[in-house]
Order: C-alpha cells, then sequence, then structure tokens
C-alpha cells in the first residue's frame, strides 16, 4: 500500500530485510507452516490456510531461507515416516510449492535482481561451518565441565554472538554433563511422542510437526535462544508431554510448589530488570540477555545528581 500511494516500484528487500535479521521472521514461518497443514483439513478455512502456505513459501523462497525450507522437507518426511503427513497432504503442498516457486520467479523477472536466485540457491554455509569450528577448536576440558556460561559465545569475525546450533549452544553455554541430560530430556520427549500418537489425535499430531520442525531448524538457527520462538518451543514441548489419551491433563499441584514458582518468577522479573540496566553496548546478539553479557561493572543502577554523586 505504501508503494502504490508513493508510485513507487515494490522492492521486496525494503520490506524483508526491515527486521533486524530476516531469519527470525524465517523462524516464526515453520511454526506457522504445520498448524496451516492442521487448518487444509478443515473445510471452513483450507482455502485460507492454502493461500497462507503459498506465500509463506514465496516468502522463504524470497529471504533465501535455505535452513527452514530444509528443516520444513524433513518435517515431512518423518511426519510420513510416523504416518502424520498422508500422500494427499503431501500432493497438495507439492501444488502449492509449485504456485509458490512459480511467484517467486514471476517476482524475479518482473523485478530482475541478480541478488534474488543467488541468495536462494548459494551454496555456502553461511559462515555455519566456521562458526561450529571455531566453537569447537576453542573448548577446553574446564569449559567442557561447567561450561563459559549463558550467552558467553563471540565470534567477531562472523559477527554473531551465538553458534546457530542448539546442541553445541548448550554444550558451550552449560557443558558436557548438561548436553547429555538435555539430550537423555529430548530422547524421553520423543518415546512419549510415539506412545501417544497412537491414539490419532490431530491436534497431537500438529503440535508434534511444529515440535520436529523447530528441533531440525535448532540445529541451523538460534532457536533455543532466540525469545519468541524458544517460547512458542517450550509451549508445544508441554502441551505434548501434557497430553494423554487424546486431553491435556493438568496435574494438580501442592500450595508448596505454587509458592515456589511464584518466588521463582519474581526472581526472573527482577534479573530481568537488572540484566536491562547491566547490559553491554557492543554488538547485540538475540539473547534475552541484551548482547548475553552480564557483569555488575557494566551496572547503572544508580542515578547521579547534579552534583555529580551517586544517590
Amino acid at each position: 500500500m505504501f508503494y502504490i500511494l508513493n508510485s513507487e516500484s515494490p522492492n521486496i528487500y525494503d520490506v524483508t530485510f526491515g527486521f533486524n535479521n530476516i531469519r527470525f521472521f524465517n523462524q516464526m514461518q515453520v511454526i506457522c507452516i504445520p498448524i496451516l497443514i492442521y487448518y487444509l483439513k478443515k473445510d471452513s478455512v483450507k482455502n485460507i490456510a492454502a493461500l497462507f502456505i503459498i506465500f509463506n513459501i514465496f516468502f522463504i523462497l524470497l529471504t533465501g531461507g535455505r535452513g527452514a525450507l530444509i528443516s520444513l522437507l524433513m518435517m515431512l518426511l518423518i511426519g510420513y515416516i510416523l504416518k502424520i503427513v498422508k500422500v494427499e497432504t503431501l500432493k497438495k503442498l507439492f501444488f502449492y510449492s509449485v504456485i509458490a516457486f512459480s511467484l517467486f520467479l514471476f517476482y524475479t523477472y518482473s523485478y530482475p535482481d541478480e541478488h534474488s536466485l543467488n541468495y536462494i540457491s548459494r551454496t555456502t554455509s553461511s559462515g555455519r561451518l566456521d562458526i561450529w569450528q571455531h566453537l569447537v577448536s576453542n573448548l577446553k576440558i574446564k569449559n567442557l565441565i561447567l561450561g563459559n556460561g549463558l550467552g558467553s559465545y563471540l565470534n567477531i569475525e562472523q559477527r554473531v554472538r551465538h553458534p546457530h546450533n542448539s546442541i553445541l549452544q548448550v554444550l558451550n553455554d552449560w557443558g558436557l554433563a548438561a548436553a547429555a541430560f538435555f539430550f537423555f530430556l529430548f530422547l524421553k520427549i520423543t518415546k512419549h511422542l510415539r506412545l501417544q500418537l497412537k491414539n490419532k489425535s490431530i491436534e497431537y499430531e500438529t503440535c508434534t510437526l511444529v515440535f520436529i520442525v523447530l528441533a531440525f531448524y535448532s540445529l541451523l538457527t538460534g532457536i533455543i535462544i532466540t525469545p519468541i520462538p524458544q517460547t512458542f518451543l517450550f509451549v508445544f514441548i508441554g502441551i505434548i508431554l501434557g497430553y494423554k489419551n487424546k486431553d491435556i491433563i493438568f496435574v494438580k499441584v501442592r500450595l508448596n510448589y505454587y509458592i515456589l514458582i511464584i518466588l521463582t518468577l519474581v526472581l526472573y522479573l527482577f534479573t530481568v530488570l537488572l540484566s536491562y540496566k547491566c547490559k553491554d553496548s557492543s554488538f547485540l546478539g538475540p539473547n534475552f540477555w541484551g548482547s548475553g553479557e552480564f557483569s555488575l561493572t557494566e551496572c547503572h543502577l544508580l542515578k547521579e545528581n547534579h552534583n555529580g554523586k551517586k544517590d
């Protein structure tokens, strides 16, 4: 609408790269597409769902989201193996993908820009391999025990504050023992998934697809430390673990646990406010804790009065 009002030719890059990082939006897209697949089964909204799927794939192509495409393909493959995604659904998605790709070609033909085709068809790892090699080569035995601390990774050459890989993220931040524990939890979740999928609940199957695509995409990007996708990941894990025999089971918690939860929440909110005052002003990453740096020497908790003294 802005382009029309200003009588200007549309430029997709003004829109897509208006984000601090377009990959943050790609992360939301991989969450939305499995949910849209669910709505393909609803007669009242299936056409709207199909339209949104087409434009989401089109947008992923425009932004060169190769990791998102690979993760979605892996989701469909595993979904087919687990008999969550039917052949009929795959045929529909293939048809929608052809339409999306046709729109992509039409756009690049109408508004020629070599950047469009080269960006989606590039064969480099976008620095991922260099980032992973840098992290692994800098790990020491003492770091493997307890890790280096939350959000501590920094690669100035690649201008990143996280390794774009969930496994290496946990290994660097928390250490080997924590990484092994997270892997154990992952196995427990997948075991629970296999048991509950026998109940054939469409909603549960959709939650499973979201979990699968986020798990794979977390190996290529910062899903587990980017605030909004991270929240959705744990919400869907919570739904998956709470599902039993087609119903969500709410566990009754004693008053003592409620008090503990409230105290933890208060402490959490306090540290959030504190971290805002203590954040580093250097290059920021997507970590919730500002730039990942937290030090009392950076804090500005006290205000200076007119005489230059701190109150």
